[in-house]
């Protein structure tokens, strides 16, 4: 079965941390960048975008959204990453790009969509109204405020 442009899940992938990954390419980018990166993380924590509400005599359904990773710095969040097959903003379904817009209104922090390469990896957030140009790290020490102000 092959799945929509765009996505990356298909088998989960256990990890000998416990963790259970929606692919190959997170569990790829937990042990290279995450998994020792020195600062604390975790591991995908899910946000209330949404709640619950009345619409008429019947209730709609919440929304929530579920990061691949948080990384905190002295307690504050310094990255929010979502793994994927691509950082084309094609490469996202327009779904997982709300959500994204709405957590950073929520959190004032953007989502980091991730592609994992062999010695680093691309990093842009999607949803920007300026052009940003896709960045290439090989460490989470790096602060996006500077790439995006303040």
């Amino acid at each position: 079965m092959t799945n929509k442009p765009g996505t990356h899940f298909g088998k989960k992938v256990d990890c000998s941390d416990g963790y259970k990954f929606d692919s190959e390419k997170e569990h790829q980018f937990y042990h290279s960048y995450i998994k020792h990166c020195g600062y604390k993380f975790e591991v995908h924590p899910t946000f209330k975008l949404l709640y619950k509400f009345e619409v008429g005599g019947s209730n709609m359904g919440g929304t929530t959204y579920t990061p691949d990773f948080i990384v905190y710095d002295l307690g504050e969040m310094k990255h929010v990453y979502d793994v994927k097959t691509s950082v084309s903003p094609k490469g996202t379904e327009n779904a997982a790009k709300n959500k994204f817009k709405r957590f950073a209104f929520q959190n004032n922090m953007p989502v980091e969509v991730v592609v994992p390469r062999a010695h680093d990896f691309k990093m842009t957030i999607l949803g920007l109204t300026k052009k940003f140009e896709p960045q290439i790290f090989t460490n989470v020490d790096y602060d996006i405020h500077d790439y995006i102000g303040q």
